[in-house]
């Protein structure tokens, strides 16, 4: 997503439940997972930072991504009442990506 995305977008999002698709797989080391993908018949390896990696694990289905980016938020230094919105619109982007990339789907 760019700045050119709707706050209503946005919000849409934040109520959307993303999953991670079951033929990816997942290496962990030092809290930074790396997720390796064969979708469109073609390996592909992300390496996620720590951050990633916690939206990573999150993404079970059983959360949406509003309840992602406030997990993001406890697990930060950051200021849950000032940078909710930093932290929503990167959530947002973050799984907007995975979804591009067929790593996550919406439920």
């Amino acid at each position: 997503m760019d700045s050119s995305d709707s706050p209503r977008d946005i919000a849409e999002t934040l109520e959307k439940t993303p999953r991670r698709m079951s033929d990816v797989w997942q290496l962990e080391s030092n809290g930074q997972a790396r997720i390796i993908s064969e979708a469109a018949y073609r390996a592909v390896v992300f390496e996620l930072n720590e951050c990633g990696s916690l939206i990573w694990q999150l993404a079970d289905g059983s959360r949406t991504t509003r309840a992602i980016a406030l997990a993001v938020l406890e697990h930060s230094d950051l200021e849950p009442l000032t940078d909710f919105e930093r932290v929503s619109r990167d959530a947002v982007d973050f799984l907007e990506g995975l979804h591009a990339e067929h790593l996550i789907e919406w439920t």
